[in-house]
């Protein structure tokens, strides 16, 4: 049963790895070109990431199997928001690491820590993308930890099929004025990921309003003194989950 429960998260993980590779791509690959490196280098690097992801999709199927549906959509997007602020703060003190390194300055102390990819991978993995929800409602059907986590263990193994060819972009470095391209895409991606971050707080802490025109009126199932139930086959659970997301915009109460 727990092999089969293995084998089940790695072909998640080789069937949505696509979804993977559109979502982390636009930022690992400015991480890899802001500085020079060999192939073997780059396959280290992406290693490090590897190691990083490991290690929170570990976590959270662990958890996920764990306490089951007490995982709900507003803690998700909370852990998103902080994730987002954390990889932005990460990618800026990368960049500032990397441009002084270039200009032969020495490195500031507190941006050192960059130079492992590792966090770079715990804060990509806490990334609440389609295919990390689909393998979390997953863990959550399964019940039990060992159960979770052996799921997202080899949907991780699934997915970074499709992120090691990345190492090979590192090779892009030789292009002159690459790396300074590169160092402004990071900057860009991590302001980004800061404003994304920034929202999600607010949303989370402020909860979402809408204002209502004279002839419309808010449909009941948003209602605050209603019960709200989400209602699909089991097979279409994890699809159904964006529905839950949606509609906690529009309540305090739990969906």
């Amino acid at each position: 049963m727990l092999i089969r429960t293995l084998i089940e998260g790695f072909f998640l993980g080789l069937s949505t790895g696509t979804i993977c590779l559109v979502t982390c791509t636009p930022i690992y690959l400015p991480y890899l070109l802001t500085e020079k490196r060999k192939l073997s280098k780059s396959l280290y690097t992406v290693f490090q990431i590897s190691v990083g992801r490991f290690f929170s999709y570990a976590a959270f199927g662990a958890a996920a199997g764990f306490t089951g549906s007490i995982i709900s959509s507003i803690n998700r997007s909370l852990f998103t928001a902080i994730a987002y602020i954390l990889l932005s703060i990460y990618l800026i003190l990368s960049t500032v690491r990397t441009h002084k390194k270039h200009k032969s300055c020495t490195i500031p102390k507190y941006t050192r820590f960059t130079k492992n990819a590792i966090l770079l991978g715990v804060f990509t993995g806490i990334n609440f993308c389609p295919s990390f929800l689909i393998a979390l409602s997953k863990s959550i059907d399964l019940g039990g930890a060992l159960s979770g986590m052996l799921l997202f263990i080899g949907f991780f193994f699934g997915t970074s099929i499709f992120l090691f060819p990345l190492a090979f972009a590192g090779l892009l470095t030789k292009v002159k004025n690459m790396t300074n391209l590169a160092r402004i895409s990071s900057i860009l991606i991590a302001v980004w990921f800061l404003y994304a971050g920034g929202m999600g707080l607010y949303k989370y802490f402020t909860k979402t309003t809408y204002k209502i025109e004279d002839n419309k009126r808010i449909v009941s199932a948003f209602d605050n003194s209603n019960k709200r139930y989400v209602l699909a086959k089991r097979e279409d659970k994890e699809y159904f989950m964006a529905l839950q997301d949606s509609i906690t915009n529009f309540t305090k109460k739990p969906v």
